[in-house]
Protein backbone atom coordinates (compact mmCIF):
# COMPACT_ATOMS: atom_id res chain seq x y z
CA UNK A 1 0.00 0.00 0.00
CA UNK A 2 1.27 3.42 -0.97
CA UNK A 3 1.71 5.75 2.16
CA UNK A 4 -1.14 7.40 3.74
CA UNK A 5 -0.49 10.86 3.81
CA UNK A 6 -4.05 12.57 4.27
CA UNK A 7 -7.24 10.92 5.34
CA UNK A 8 -10.88 11.83 4.79
CA UNK A 9 -12.95 11.25 7.84
CA UNK A 10 -16.91 11.85 6.86
CA UNK A 11 -18.49 11.95 10.27
CA UNK A 12 -22.29 11.60 10.63
CA UNK A 13 -23.69 14.91 12.46
CA UNK A 14 -26.91 12.38 14.02
CA UNK A 15 -25.12 10.30 16.31
CA UNK A 16 -23.79 10.55 19.82
CA UNK A 17 -20.32 8.51 18.62
CA UNK A 18 -17.72 9.16 15.86
CA UNK A 19 -16.31 5.53 15.41
CA UNK A 20 -14.35 7.06 12.30
CA UNK A 21 -12.63 9.63 14.38
CA UNK A 22 -10.92 7.33 16.27
CA UNK A 23 -9.77 4.95 13.70
CA UNK A 24 -8.57 7.52 11.95
CA UNK A 25 -6.45 8.84 14.74
CA UNK A 26 -4.78 5.74 15.34
CA UNK A 27 -4.05 5.06 11.27
CA UNK A 28 -2.97 8.49 11.35
CA UNK A 29 -0.48 8.50 14.02
CA UNK A 30 0.73 5.00 12.42
CA UNK A 31 1.44 7.09 9.14
CA UNK A 32 2.36 10.28 10.64
CA UNK A 33 -0.93 11.85 8.12
CA UNK A 34 -3.35 14.40 8.61
CA UNK A 35 -7.05 13.95 8.88
CA UNK A 36 -9.44 16.33 7.59
CA UNK A 37 -12.85 16.12 9.17
CA UNK A 38 -15.98 15.88 6.80
CA UNK A 39 -19.39 16.71 7.07
CA UNK A 40 -22.03 16.57 3.93
CA UNK A 41 -25.27 18.88 4.85
CA UNK A 42 -28.23 18.97 3.44
CA UNK A 43 -31.37 19.93 5.06
CA UNK A 44 -34.57 19.07 3.03
CA UNK A 45 -37.11 21.12 5.11
CA UNK A 46 -35.12 24.52 3.98
CA UNK A 47 -34.89 23.59 0.40
CA UNK A 48 -38.72 22.95 0.20
CA UNK A 49 -39.52 25.92 2.07
CA UNK A 50 -42.05 27.72 -0.37
CA UNK A 51 -41.84 30.73 1.74
CA UNK A 52 -37.72 31.73 1.20
CA UNK A 53 -37.06 33.79 -1.76
CA UNK A 54 -34.08 32.77 -3.20
CA UNK A 55 -31.62 35.15 -0.75
CA UNK A 56 -33.53 33.73 2.67
CA UNK A 57 -32.83 30.30 0.86
CA UNK A 58 -28.97 30.93 0.55
CA UNK A 59 -29.07 32.77 3.97
CA UNK A 60 -31.01 29.35 5.47
CA UNK A 61 -28.34 27.24 4.25
CA UNK A 62 -25.38 29.45 4.90
CA UNK A 63 -26.29 29.64 8.50
CA UNK A 64 -26.96 25.41 8.44
CA UNK A 65 -23.85 25.18 7.10
CA UNK A 66 -21.84 27.12 10.24
CA UNK A 67 -24.01 25.00 12.68
CA UNK A 68 -22.56 21.85 10.97
CA UNK A 69 -19.05 23.64 10.99
CA UNK A 70 -19.81 24.34 14.69
CA UNK A 71 -20.50 20.80 15.46
CA UNK A 72 -17.80 19.14 13.44
CA UNK A 73 -14.97 21.98 14.62
CA UNK A 74 -15.91 20.08 18.39
CA UNK A 75 -14.36 17.34 16.74
CA UNK A 76 -11.00 19.07 16.32
CA UNK A 77 -8.75 19.29 19.49
CA UNK A 78 -9.43 15.06 19.90
CA UNK A 79 -7.36 15.06 17.08
CA UNK A 80 -5.26 17.99 17.84
CA UNK A 81 -3.93 16.54 21.48
CA UNK A 82 -2.47 13.49 19.79
CA UNK A 83 -0.70 15.65 17.64
CA UNK A 84 -2.24 15.13 14.44
CA UNK A 85 -2.42 18.05 11.78
CA UNK A 86 -6.34 18.16 11.28
CA UNK A 87 -8.80 20.56 9.78
CA UNK A 88 -12.91 20.21 9.32
CA UNK A 89 -14.58 21.24 6.55
CA UNK A 90 -18.91 20.80 5.83
CA UNK A 91 -20.20 21.29 2.08
CA UNK A 92 -23.61 21.37 0.91
CA UNK A 93 -24.77 18.58 -1.38
CA UNK A 94 -26.72 15.38 -1.80
CA UNK A 95 -25.99 12.54 -2.13
CA UNK A 96 -23.80 12.09 0.29
CA UNK A 97 -21.24 9.10 -1.45
CA UNK A 98 -20.88 11.40 -4.23
CA UNK A 99 -19.83 14.26 -2.09
CA UNK A 100 -17.57 12.25 -0.43
CA UNK A 101 -16.00 10.73 -4.19
CA UNK A 102 -15.72 14.40 -5.28
CA UNK A 103 -13.91 15.72 -2.10
CA UNK A 104 -11.49 12.70 -1.85
CA UNK A 105 -10.86 13.11 -5.84
CA UNK A 106 -10.37 16.77 -5.03
CA UNK A 107 -8.54 16.67 -2.10
CA UNK A 108 -5.81 13.73 -3.48
CA UNK A 109 -6.72 12.19 -0.28
CA UNK A 110 -5.40 8.80 0.04
CA UNK A 111 -7.35 6.92 2.39
CA UNK A 112 -11.58 7.58 3.15
CA UNK A 113 -12.66 6.28 7.01
CA UNK A 114 -16.88 6.62 6.80
CA UNK A 115 -18.54 6.19 10.13
CA UNK A 116 -21.54 3.91 9.64
CA UNK A 117 -23.85 2.07 11.75
CA UNK A 118 -26.47 -0.67 11.70
CA UNK A 119 -29.32 0.06 8.88
CA UNK A 120 -32.78 -1.30 9.72
CA UNK A 121 -33.82 -4.38 7.69
CA UNK A 122 -36.72 -2.29 5.42
CA UNK A 123 -34.12 0.22 4.44
CA UNK A 124 -32.44 -2.27 2.80
CA UNK A 125 -35.39 -3.75 1.10
CA UNK A 126 -36.23 -0.32 -0.04
CA UNK A 127 -33.53 1.49 -1.05
CA UNK A 128 -29.48 1.95 -0.84
CA UNK A 129 -27.91 3.17 2.02
CA UNK A 130 -25.02 5.63 1.11
CA UNK A 131 -22.61 3.46 2.57
CA UNK A 132 -23.63 0.79 0.03
CA UNK A 133 -23.03 3.39 -2.98
CA UNK A 134 -19.61 4.64 -1.60
CA UNK A 135 -18.25 1.11 -1.20
CA UNK A 136 -19.58 0.45 -4.83
CA UNK A 137 -18.19 3.90 -6.39
CA UNK A 138 -15.09 4.90 -4.73
CA UNK A 139 -11.69 4.73 -6.31
CA UNK A 140 -9.98 5.03 -2.85
CA UNK A 141 -9.20 2.66 -0.29
CA UNK A 142 -12.20 2.92 2.28
CA UNK A 143 -12.61 1.93 6.14
CA UNK A 144 -15.98 1.82 7.38
CA UNK A 145 -16.08 2.02 10.92
CA UNK A 146 -19.18 1.16 12.97
CA UNK A 147 -17.39 1.02 16.65
CA UNK A 148 -15.37 3.50 18.72
CA UNK A 149 -11.67 1.87 18.91
CA UNK A 150 -9.74 2.43 21.43
CA UNK A 151 -6.96 -0.46 21.06
CA UNK A 152 -4.54 -0.98 18.69
CA UNK A 153 -5.41 -3.15 15.47
CA UNK A 154 -3.88 -6.63 16.85
CA UNK A 155 -5.42 -8.35 13.69
CA UNK A 156 -6.11 -6.83 10.18
CA UNK A 157 -9.18 -8.94 8.10
CA UNK A 158 -9.18 -9.18 4.41
CA UNK A 159 -12.25 -10.21 2.40
CA UNK A 160 -11.47 -10.99 -1.16
CA UNK A 161 -13.32 -12.74 -4.28
CA UNK A 162 -12.20 -16.15 -4.41
CA UNK A 163 -13.80 -16.31 -7.96
CA UNK A 164 -10.37 -14.96 -9.58
CA UNK A 165 -11.64 -16.06 -12.95
CA UNK A 166 -11.83 -12.36 -14.10
CA UNK A 167 -8.57 -10.38 -14.40
CA UNK A 168 -10.57 -7.45 -12.93
CA UNK A 169 -11.19 -9.93 -9.56
CA UNK A 170 -7.95 -10.91 -9.28
CA UNK A 171 -6.57 -7.41 -9.68
CA UNK A 172 -8.94 -6.40 -6.94
CA UNK A 173 -7.87 -8.98 -5.21
CA UNK A 174 -4.06 -7.84 -4.96
CA UNK A 175 -4.63 -4.71 -4.25
CA UNK A 176 -6.98 -5.26 -1.10
CA UNK A 177 -3.85 -7.66 0.00
CA UNK A 178 -1.37 -5.34 -0.40
CA UNK A 179 -3.27 -2.72 1.34
CA UNK A 180 -4.18 -5.24 4.67
CA UNK A 181 -0.35 -5.75 4.45
CA UNK A 182 0.96 -2.51 4.16
CA UNK A 183 -1.66 -1.62 7.25
CA UNK A 184 -0.24 -4.61 8.72
CA UNK A 185 3.49 -3.56 8.78
CA UNK A 186 2.88 -0.44 9.70
CA UNK A 187 0.72 -0.73 12.62
CA UNK A 188 2.67 -3.70 13.86
CA UNK A 189 -0.56 -5.81 13.26
CA UNK A 190 -1.28 -9.69 12.16
CA UNK A 191 -2.95 -10.28 8.83
CA UNK A 192 -5.13 -12.96 9.76
CA UNK A 193 -4.93 -16.24 7.66
CA UNK A 194 -7.50 -18.77 6.50
CA UNK A 195 -10.65 -18.58 4.60
CA UNK A 196 -13.74 -17.45 5.49
CA UNK A 197 -16.67 -19.41 4.18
Amino acid sequence: MKNIKRILVDLDPTKDQQPALSRAIYLAKCYQASITLFVVAYNRGIVSNLFFNPLQLEQAKEGYLKTQQRWLDSYLAEAAKQGISVDAKVVWGKPIYQEINQQAELGNYDLIIKSTHHHPLVNKLLFTPNDWQLLKTTKIPIIMAKQVQQNQYDNVLAAIDSNTQHEYSAELNRKILSNVMGISSRCQSAPSRGPLL
